[in-house]
Order: structure tokens, then sequence, then C-alpha cells
């Protein structure tokens, strides 16, 4: 990463528990929140995903 720029990730929307959601609910929460990223800074694509699991 070069100096001043800022990485921003992807990861679910609504902060799921994506072991008890279908496959499809997981790739629509993604989905949803990249398009929110895209939306919001103006990013051609998110290519990097933070997946916090709670136990």
């Amino acid at each position: 990463m070069e100096k001043g720029n800022l990485e921003i990730l992807s990861g679910g929307y609504y902060k799921p528990l994506m072991s008890a959601i279908l496959d499809r609910d997981k790739i629509g929460q993604v989905e949803k929140m990249s398009s929110y990223i895209k939306k919001k800074f103006g990013c051609k694509e998110t290519k990097e995903l933070w997946l916090a699991e709670r136990v």
C-alpha cells in the first residue's frame, strides 16, 4: 500500500453470523456491502473482505 492510501474492506452488511445462513444469503450480504462501499467511496471494486465470526 502506498503512503497516504486507505484500504477499505468489504464484509457482511448486517453483521450476519455466516455459519448460520444459507450460501446465497452469504453472497448477498457481501454483495450488498460491496455495493454500498462502491457508492459511498467511489471505489471501482472491492478486492478484500473482513469476515468477523462471532461465537
